[in-house]
């Protein structure tokens, strides 16, 4: 029995090794420019930023150097580091800055960002965000056309993270994801979107109840709604990524469990199942170590053959993102992720899912 699993666990690497060496790195598509027109509609930044006060500052430099005419932006800050007094420092013409009190957590710094905006046109963003000419007016074009009510863009990190090797390989796997053509999509990165006030009001503005998954719930609730989102291709918008283990892992446990408990409430099956899958492996690899332990050898065959999977596939996103293969930090990121599902499941199980 052992020869067979060690030729089966001989076979993936090799079939593995052949698919890296073959690999040819992504190539990131162009995003449209925004075209020239007479009239400019007016744009709402909406803006929560708890504990942000280290980020206010860039951000509205980057936002008061837009070029886009026809903007205001609404900021609701708070929070112990004092960011609201920072914000309020820097208000000026065509920027609205609103205290955000404890506990009233994203979706409801939202709905009062929304109470106050005038803009026929609503884009989200984060406050670790760099707002630039070139991403906003990509995903704006496809409004601006009426193509779609709503459009969404991906994420990069800032640039003083591009050479950071944990961060450079999550953006690689959120890269392999990520549609290649502008189309329509079933989700909208609450980072870098945009949609019509005609198309929110549709979708209830931000008064459908999101304790968290704000960004999940709204394009649910847009696309219940009818309201088509398209996905950008190649507006990346530069935003913050985690650094440390414990960040990333605390981020993508609330992305995991929100996707399984919201997707179970708009019966987003494909969804559910993709990170059903994600929940259960640290449970497989559990259960493997677990049968090893009683002596049972197919379950420590079964933690080999499933961990260098993961493994080999994390060098796969390197080289596909032309970066150096390293081992060493795609064993970090696998043991991170199985870290997140495994704090995702007990939340699930506890019935923890607020923001």
């Amino acid at each position: 029995m052992n020869g067979v699993f060690l030729a089966a666990l001989v076979g993936l690497w090799l079939a593995h090794a052949y698919r890296i060496a073959r690999a040819v790195p992504k190539a990131s598509p162009q995003p449209p420019a925004l075209t020239p027109r007479a009239h400019w509609p007016r744009v709402s930044f909406l803006v929560p930023a708890w504990d942000a006060r280290a980020h206010i500052p860039y951000f509205l430099a980057a936002y008061r150097s837009l070029a886009y005419p026809e903007k205001e932006l609404i900021l609701c800050a708070g929070g112990p580091d004092g960011s609201y007094a920072v914000a309020k420092a820097l208000e000026g013409e065509g920027v609205t800055v609103l205290e955000q009190h404890a506990g009233e957590g994203k979706q409801r710094a939202l709905a009062r960002c929304y109470a106050r905006a005038t803009g026929s046109i609503l884009y989200l963003t984060d406050i670790d965000c760099r707002l630039s000419d070139a991403v906003v007016g990509a995903v704006l074009e496809p409004l601006l056309r009426g193509e779609a009510p709503a459009a969404t863009g991906p994420s990069r990190p800032l640039d003083a993270q591009l050479q950071h090797p944990f961060v450079q390989l999550q953006w690689a796997v959120e890269r392999m994801t990520l549609p290649e053509t502008t189309g329509p999509v079933a989700g909208l990165l609450g980072r870098n979107a945009a949609v019509t006030r005609e198309a929110l009001e549709a979708a209830g503005g931000f008064m459908t109840p999101a304790p968290s998954g704000t960004d999940y719930t709204l394009a649910k609730e847009l696309l219940r709604a009818g309201k088509r989102i398209v996905f950008v291709p190649g507006a990346y918008m530069p935003s913050e990524y985690p650094e440390r283990l414990s960040v990333y892992v605390r981020k993508q446990a609330r992305w995991v469990r929100n996707v399984f408990v919201l997707g179970w409430r708009y019966r987003a099956w494909l969804e559910v199942r993709a990170v059903a899958r994600t929940l259960a492996l640290p449970y497989a690899l559990l259960g493997g170590a677990a049968l090893g332990g009683m002596g049972v050898e197919v379950g420590w065959w079964g933690v080999v053959l499933l961990g260098s999977h993961a493994l080999l596939n994390r060098l796969y996103y390197q080289r596909r993102a032309a970066l150096g293969l390293d081992l060493r930090v795609a064993a970090l990121h696998f043991i991170a992720d199985v870290w997140a599902a495994t704090r995702a499941g007990w939340q699930v199980l506890r019935g923890q899912w607020t923001w």
